[in-house]
């Protein structure tokens, strides 16, 4: 129950005490960005990423197969770089793919 994954997790504390899990449903534009701007922002570690692209595989926003190919492209054996420099690289390269899909689809 990530945020990544589109949960949003509320807790109260003490007698009448909860936790509430509410998943949050991708439907438009506004919600694409902000999954970038809350949770890609500028740089993301690889399995903040897969859990991006896993929720967009949820959604129906990309087919299995775009997200195992943008799973290929964000992961550490793809960005050979120091470590400091792989996580802005790798949300860099997850934010212009998650552009590239709202151009795609149109809206």
């Amino acid at each position: 129950f990530s945020p990544e994954r589109g949960y949003v997790i509320e807790s109260r504390r003490g007698g009448a005490g909860y936790i509430r899990i509410l998943r949050v449903d991708l439907h438009n534009r506004q919600d694409l960005l902000e999954v970038l701007e809350r949770h890609v922002g500028t740089q993301i570690g690889e399995n903040e990423a897969f859990g991006v692209i896993g929720r967009l595989e949820e959604q129906k926003l990309v087919s299995r197969r775009e997200g195992m190919l943008m799973r290929a492209a964000v992961s550490n054996r793809a960005i050979s770089l120091p470590v400091t420099a792989k996580d802005h690289l790798r949300a860099g390269i997850l934010r212009s793919m998650i552009l590239a899909i709202m151009a795609n689809k149109g809206e």
